[in-house]
Parts: C-alpha cells; structure tokens; sequence
C-alpha cells in the first residue's frame, strides 16, 4: 500500500484528474500492480483477475480484494451482483469452497495526497462487522511550548476610611 501510495504521490500533473473516481481507478491500479509484484510467485497466493479488478486468495481460505473505503470504512461501490456475491456472507462466491472474504480497504487523508488509514475488514453488505486496523491515523508530534512565568505582581494598596459612627444620644428619659 505504501508503494502504491508513493506511485500516485510522483504521479506527474495530478491536478488534472478532476473526477475522485479517477484517482480511485489510478490508486487501485498502483496497488494491483504493487501486490502483483508481492505475491504473483507466491504458491500460497492464488490470482483471481476478472475484466476490471483483481482479487487474492491466500492458502485457499481467505479471498481479499483491495478497495477505497467510504465513510462507513467499507469498500466503495455500486451495489451490482458480483458486489453482492463478495460482500454477503449468505452468498456462494464464483465456485470457490467456503472462503473468507475481506477487504484492505484505505481511506485518504483529508488533502486526498496519501491514505489516513489501512484496514482489514469484514461486511455483511453495506455494515462494517469488524475491521482490523493496519495502520492508524498519522499524528503530529506534540511539540511543548515555552511556558511563560507571569509576572510578579505586587497586590494593589488600597486606602480604606472609616467613615466616622454618631454617638448614640444619652437615653435620659425617666421612667
């Protein structure tokens, strides 16, 4: 992923892909390539490739495909037939015996220039059941700020006077 992520970063001339789902089909196209290379010898790894995408079978009990995710972190796409036969568990897929299908779903940072998260996941249609997080969100380093000693300051002089207090008047009223 992170290959495929700096094939789109030295991509030439970007801006002029207008549409996200451009940058999507270029992005997917990096990763087959990318994981092509990884696993295409491996014996373990079976290559199931169809007219527009490419799916990895690992030691013929987990089928994986790779995805841009939506804001529900799940693979974004239309809801077509072959959509339905990967994500519901309830549905067969193309023959293959009882198989584990998830995704490795990314989703990009908020500038669109590289991913914010790598996950592993699983769906029952459009629901998340569970994800496995390969990476997490980057954070910045928390970088401390000088602490400014404020100054001393000397409590105000305040001069309070006392208004004078009338007597009070002899009582010599007799009884």
């Amino acid at each position: 992923m992170d290959r495929a992520i700096e094939d789109w970063q030295a991509t030439p001339n970007k801006e002029r892909f207008i549409w996200p789902r451009v940058r999507a089909n270029i992005i997917f196209s990096f990763i087959a390539s990318r994981v092509l290379e990884e696993f295409g010898s491996d014996p373990d790894v079976h290559i199931i490739s169809e007219p527009q995408t490419v799916k990895f079978l690992f030691r013929d009990s987990v089928l994986v495909r790779f995805k841009k995710g939506n804001a529900r972190g799940v693979g974004s796409n239309i809801q077509t037939q072959a959509v339905l036969q990967f994500t519901d568990p309830q549905l067969a897929f193309a023959g293959l015996p009882d198989v584990h299908r998830v995704e490795i779903v990314y989703q990009l940072d908020i500038l669109g220039s590289g991913y914010a998260e790598v996950a592993v996941v699983a769906r029952d249609r459009r629901t998340r059941m569970w994800a496995y997080p390969l990476t997490s969100r980057p954070s910045a380093d928390i970088v401390p700020l000088p602490t400014r000693v404020p100054p001393v300051l000397s409590p105000p002089v305040v001069t309070v006077k006392i208004a004078p207090t009338a007597k009070p008047a002899d009582d010599t009223s007799s009884e």
